[in-house]
């Protein structure tokens, strides 16, 4: 019969918070740039010296490339009012994502960023496509 145990997961602190507070999982520690504002007693893995493990899920609106700028425009001032709406705020933190809403250059720039990062991690951990 299986232990029904979990060594070990990375995943979403709201998703884990109920099972933490009940004490069915401790938190080692969290693979964001900074500590949770919903768990902020777990310290992230760069404070334990793992300065270059940071790893978060993240969200983003998007467009077809082709997408006339006056329309991604028109969308992105709407997102970031949207965004920067205290309740909507406070929604998203008590769900676990940080809100970090930027104009399209620098969402562009951060995906960028993201598959540089993730495709060296691939490259050297050998994963190939089944």
């Amino acid at each position: 019969m299986p232990s029904r145990r979990l060594d070990a997961t990375l995943t979403e602190i709201s998703t884990a918070l109920p099972h933490i507070q009940s004490g069915q999982l401790r938190v080692l520690a969290v693979a964001s740039g900074a500590r949770s504002p919903i768990y902020p007693e777990a310290a992230t893995l760069r404070e334990q010296g793992l300065s270059n493990v940071i790893a978060s899920g993240w969200y983003g609106f998007m467009a077809p490339g082709a997408s006339p700028q006056s329309i991604v425009g028109r969308l992105e001032a709407k997102v970031i009012r949207v965004l920067a709406d205290p309740e909507v705020k406070q929604t998203l933190v008590v769900q676990g994502p940080e809100v970090n809403a930027g104009v399209a250059a620098e969402s562009g720039k951060f995906i960028d960023e993201e598959k540089r990062k993730w495709g060296e991690v691939i490259r050297a951990a050998g994963l190939k496509e089944e």
